[in-house]
């Protein structure tokens, strides 16, 4: 028996957090091109402020990958003789012993 304090899951939830923010960022980014194509300057204050939302958005998503990736080797990593050790027992003593 070996203990793994961490499993795949932190990834996944990672990956499709990633995933949902780098869609918000696009998103963004196409509305503000979108609202830059209205030439008003309302609108390319709102389209200013959007890009600026999305490129921040897509850099956080960016972040999140790239985490998730480093998570994934250190993972793939630790499951050579260091996660599991040879020779090494759990010992559970009895409750009707006196220790």
């Amino acid at each position: 028996m070996f203990f793994r304090f961490s499993t795949n899951r932190f990834s996944q939830a990672t990956n499709s957090i990633a995933a949902t923010v780098f869609i918000v960022g696009m998103l963004l980014l196409g509305f503000s091109l979108f609202i830059f194509a209205v030439p008003e300057l309302i609108g390319y204050i709102v389209a200013a402020l959007f890009f600026l939302a999305g490129v921040s958005v897509l850099g956080y998503a960016v972040r999140l990958f790239i985490m998730a990736h480093q998570f994934n080797r250190r993972m793939g990593q630790d499951r050579g003789d260091r996660s599991y050790r040879r020779n090494v027992e759990i010992h559970v003593p009895d409750e009707d012993r006196d220790y």
